[in-house]
């Protein structure tokens, strides 16, 4: 439930709201590497990016192989240069 809500409100660009349901998730479930890489997500549109790469990075310390999460890395990286 939780995760479907925050896909729905991040799909509908409501970052802040959608970045609390990701967190709940993560507190139910600390492995859940789907709602790390959406909690990056989240925090990157939001533009907090220094955040978004550490939940980025976490989601690659459970899922290495997790090409989306390196791309927001390099991303939130690329923003924080301009």
């Amino acid at each position: 439930m939780l995760s479907r809500e925050g896909q729905y409100l991040r799909l509908g660009g409501r970052y802040e709201e959608a970045l609390l349901r990701y967190e709940k998730l993560i507190e139910i479930h600390k492995e859940n590497y789907e709602a790390w890489f959406y909690k990056g997500t989240c925090l990157r549109m939001l533009g907090r990016y220094e955040e978004a790469i550490k939940a980025y990075e976490t989601t690659l310390s459970i899922y290495p192989n997790h090409d989306l999460a390196k791309d927001g890395i390099e991303l939130c990286k690329e923003s924080m240069q301009k």
